[in-house]
C-alpha cells in the first residue's frame, strides 16, 4: 500500500502508522519537519519514504523508535539544524533488517542505538560536519564494513 499525504502536513504524529505491516511507501513531499516517536514502528513492508530524501530542507526531528523495525533499504537523510535545535532520537532506525546503506547529508548528531540491530547495514556515509556519535549508535551492525 502506498500513502500520499497532503503536502501541507509538516508533522507526522507519534504512533500514527505504527504496526501498519502493509504500508510500502509514504509520499509526504519535502515539507515534513518532525516525525513523532514510534510513527512508523514495525512497518515491516515500508521500503521508501519521500521526506527522508536529500531534497527535504525542513526536517529537524526524528523521534524515538520512529522507523524501528521498518523495511527501509536505504536512507539519504538531510536533517537540518545544529545539535542544539535538531534531534535524531534513540533507536529511531533500530532493527531495520533490510537497511544496507545510509547517507547523512547535513546531520551533526547520531542518537543512542540509532542503527542498533541493522543486520544488513554495510555502508554509512557521514558528512564532514558530524560532531557527535552517541553510544551504541551502530551496536549489533555485524556486517558494517565502511563508515
Amino acid at each position: 500500500m502506498r500513502v500520499n499525504l497532503n503536502p501541507k502536513i509538516s508533522d507526522i504524529a507519534p504512533s500514527c502508522f505504527a504496526e501498519c505491516r502493509n504500508l510500502a511507501y509514504i509520499d509526504a513531499g519535502n515539507k515534513v519537519k518532525s516525525v513523532g516517536d514510534y510513527a512508523f514502528y514495525n512497518c515491516s513492508s515500508l521500503s521508501g519514504v519521500s521526506f527522508l530524501a536529500s531534497e527535504n530542507k525542513e526536517l529537524t526531528r526524528i523521534g524515538n523508535y520512529a522507523f524501528a523495525g521498518s523495511g527501509l533499504k536505504s536512507i539519504k537523510l538531510n536533517l537540518q539544524g545544529s545539535v542544539a535545535d535538531s534531534s535524531i532520537n534513540t533507536h529511531c532506525f533500530a532493527n531495520c533488517k533490510q537497511l544496507s546503506s545510509v547517507e547523512m547529508i547535513n546531520s551533526t548528531y547520531l542518537g543512542d542505538h540509532m542503527f542498533d540491530g541493522c543486520d544488513n547495514l554495510v555502508d554509512v556515509k557521514l558528512n564532514n560536519y558530524h560532531s557527535y556519535v552517541n553510544p551504541f549508535a551502530f551496536a549489533n551492525c555485524r556486517t558494517l564494513a565502511k563508515i
